[in-house]
């Protein structure tokens, strides 16, 4: 698989890679050893049940009783219930065996640039607020890329090559805006267009862009449509935060009837928009996070809840569920 996705540019493999998208996905070691890895799981667990399935019905009607000296037995245990403990703490060992193997492989320790944190947390401690950054430039800055997640600041060109569909509707010619970075670091003798040099980390610039839009904002409606342009000077900036990865907490103060505030997260099936702690309309702005403001003070919690994580999480509970309950008749019998 790691040969194909290093030939994936060229045909054949490219036209087997563009019928089955799915492909791309694997690319990465790890992505490798888990489809590896869960087929032999599950071939061992299957022989481990096969093997206490005949070990309890060979030792159904076996029991084990303790006595002390010759006193009469005090208690007497199914030799099935033991069958079961000693084969739970088989898949444990098991479960932990391959954990550890693993382990080794998908986690090698890496040393972080000192100077990509140096230069990312400088950048925090100077402006605290929501925005996005650019590494590199035109090639992404790998390397800088762990001390962003640790800093906690979006990089916007972190992308693998893939056609996203909200990406590409947020990027066409009438669209009326679109996410860009507020600040960028790249050499500093190359200086991006309209980009004001902050500070130089030892050849790194820290480039600032003044016409960036905020990362949060109210804007009138009516310009916010499909082949209309967003005139800067028309939108207020609104305070923004992420609270935890799933919610996106906005506050505004406007005195507009005919604004919608809209914060800069790419919309995905299953976000949705409470108003002061009340559910309200959800309107999705040029595939960004939208909603209907109203004048004055108010808080906008956009909430990513996708059907698909309830759908899974009820099967995992009713599973538990089941299998709880075989279990508990089984001792009952």
């Amino acid at each position: 698989m790691l040969l194909l996705w290093v030939a994936n540019r060229f045909q054949p493999v490219k036209y087997l890679y563009e019928q089955i998208p799915f492909l791309y996905r694997l690319r990465f070691p790890n992505r490798l050893l888990i489809l590896a890895a869960s087929p032999l799981l599950i071939v061992g667990a299957a022989s481990l049940q096969g093997l206490m399935v005949v070990i309890r019905k060979r030792f159904r009607n076996y029991r084990i009783s303790f006595a002390y000296q010759n006193n009469p037995p005090v208690r007497s245990t199914p030799m099935r219930g033991i069958t079961t403990l000693a084969f739970i703490a088989i898949l444990f060992f098991s479960l932990k065996d391959v954990y550890l193997t693993n382990h080794s492989f998908g986690f090698v320790a890496t040393a972080i640039e000192p100077k990509s944190l140096q230069a990312l947390r400088y950048l925090k401690n100077q402006d605290k607020g929501m925005y996005y950054i650019n590494l590199g430039g035109g090639a992404l800055y790998w390397s800088w890329t762990p001390a962003a997640y640790i800093v906690q600041l979006p990089v916007i060109n972190f992308n693998y090559n893939q056609h996203l569909t909200n990406r590409d509707s947020q990027n066409q010619p009438d669209s009326p805006f679109v996410a860009t970075p507020k600040y960028q670091f790249s050499p500093t003798l190359e200086p991006p267009i309209g980009a004001t040099l902050l500070k130089d980390f030892e050849g790194v610039g820290l480039w600032y862009f003044p016409d960036a839009l905020p990362f949060a904002f109210t804007a009138p409606s009516e310009e916010l449509i499909t082949g209309a342009k967003l005139d800067p000077t028309h939108i207020t900036e609104a305070a923004a935060r992420y609270d935890g990865p799933n919610r996106v907490i906005v506050k505004t103060s406007k005195d507009h009837t005919e604004d919608t505030v809209v914060a800069l997260v790419s919309n995905y099936p299953g976000w949705k928009v409470l108003r002061d702690g009340e559910p309200i309309q959800f309107t999705p702005v040029n595939e960004y996070l939208g909603a209907p403001a109203l004048p004055g003070e108010h808080t906008y919690t956009f909430i990513f809840d996708p059907p698909l994580h309830k759908i899974g999480l009820t099967i995992t509970l009713l599973t538990i569920f089941i299998l709880l309950f075989l279990v508990h008749r089984e001792q009952l019998n």
